[in-house]
């Protein structure tokens, strides 16, 4: 866990994920840098009932008003916005479509390893820019790029960067962040006597925040 609460100097940009449930919204914003390096910015919940009209209303409020500043001052924002349709579907075509100018896509998760993680980006009958996002390569990715150590040479020096795919993880990364973004695991069955490997929630965890992480993929 690093000690870090600006922005990184080598963020370039900043996105985030949205996970809708019925009481809340789950959000992870991202900074990224040269070659997929990445950063946690933030993550929120946002307690409302997500089927009303103040819960969107207050994340349009903390998507589009939010500024997230360097420690010299200069501020970011956040330039693309992925929000998973699962749950509350025209819900979260309606709130894309709304801000389709500010990069807000709707997206869905479906499992599969011959899928590509961003789907082709379409435009949908609810006027809205959608893709499917591959899940399974998704949480590999994550995983794969979680196992990154930090480059040293041969004294221990940390080595300059970028630090291809290293995920950067500070104070708001707790315990509980940590689990969930952790909580799924491979497993191995057959079906039809041909071998799968679908992921499984490990029991007793949520993992809402390892579904925010691929939505910012």
């Amino acid at each position: 866990i690093e000690d870090y609460r600006d922005v990184p100097d080598e963020v370039l940009l900043i996105t985030a994920g949205v996970d809708v449930q019925p009481d809340r919204f789950e959000i992870v914003i991202k900074g990224w840098g040269d070659r997929d390096e990445s950063w946690l910015i933030d993550t929120r919940k946002i307690w409302r009932a997500t089927d009303t009209t103040e819960a969107w209303s207050e994340l349009e409020v903390y998507l589009f008003g939010s500024e997230f500043k360097h420690a010299d001052g200069r501020v970011k924002r956040i330039v693309s916005t992925c929000i998973d349709s699962g749950y509350l579907s025209d819900k979260v075509y309606a709130f894309a479509k709304k801000h389709r100018r500010r990069n807000v896509f709707a997206t869905k998760g479906k499992a599969g390893w011959q899928r590509d993680i961003v789907g082709k980006v379409r435009r949908i009958e609810a006027g809205c820019n959608f893709f499917i996002i591959g899940v399974d390569v998704a949480k590999q990715r994550i995983y794969s790029r979680l196992d990154i150590q930090k480059p040293v040479d041969a004294s221990g020096k940390e080595l300059p960067k970028p630090w291809a795919g290293y995920m950067h993880l500070n104070q708001l990364c707790t315990m509980d962040y940590w689990y969930e973004l952790t909580a799924e695991k491979i497993t191995t069955k057959r079906r039809h006597g041909f071998p799968m490997l679908p992921w499984e929630i490990i029991a007793n965890r949520e993992n809402h925040k390892l579904d925010c992480e691929g939505l910012n993929l």
